[in-house]
């Protein structure tokens, strides 16, 4: 079981170093760091996956405290299993010396405008799409706040917490099912998001879709 289990992560290595996507990566890692006897060394660059991790984090693609927290092991050269004898006042810092990356430059808060979409793929019951301008650095959550206070008849909808943040699970009342294999898939144009309604950041100009599909 092991083999297959190690073999599937394997496959799901990219060029760029992560494992499935970047938010796989962490746990990924973990995995692989501890079951070095069912691999080849040839097959895995701990190295390349580690950068590709590292790369990442001055873009906030972290920033989401159950997205750090399955990367940060790695970092230290540690899995979930060590927390149990952690030492935090033994701690030494083992990363690599990384360049520090440069701040983000100042933002003016200017305003960006979005098309916001919400759709049902499946009964197809409504299609309804609104111009939404928010402040530069709102996330995907925010424009649907926002449709929905322009035009709540057609953009009302609801949200579950969740371990990585708010989870769309209605929209018109049209509600995501796990019996069902429904949900509320969200996307940027036709590519379908990695982050959540609240961790995207949309840009001037994108065209945001939440559509409700099957799993």
């Amino acid at each position: 079981i092991l083999h297959f289990l190690v073999k599937n992560i394997l496959q799901s290595k990219k060029s760029n170093g992560e494992i499935g996507n970047i938010y796989s990566t962490g746990l990924a890692m973990q995995a692989l760091s501890v079951s070095q006897d069912y691999y080849q060394p040839t097959e895995w660059n701990c190295t390349e996956t580690l950068n590709a991790a590292v790369t990442a984090i001055p873009g906030g693609t972290f920033d989401n405290p159950m997205a750090a927290s399955q990367i940060t092991p790695s970092l230290e050269g540690r899995t979930y299993l060590n927390s149990r004898g952690l030492n935090c006042s033994a701690d030494q810092n083992t990363l690599p010396n990384y360049p520090t990356p440069s701040p983000p430059p100042v933002s003016n808060h200017s305003n960006i405008t979005v098309s916001y979409r919400v759709t049902d793929g499946i009964n197809h019951t409504f299609d309804n799409t609104i111009d939404v301008s928010v402040l530069e650095g709102s996330t995907f959550l925010n424009v649907m706040e926002k449709a929905q206070s322009m035009n709540s008849a057609e953009f009302s909808f609801t949200v579950q917490n969740s371990s990585f943040g708010p989870y769309v699970v209605s929209i018109n009342g049209l509600t995501a099912n796990n019996n069902d294999r429904t949900y509320w898939q969200l996307l940027n144009g036709t590519v379908p998001l990695i982050q959540g309604a609240g961790d995207y950041k949309p840009a001037n100009g994108d065209k945001l879709v939440a559509n409700f599909t099957t799993w």
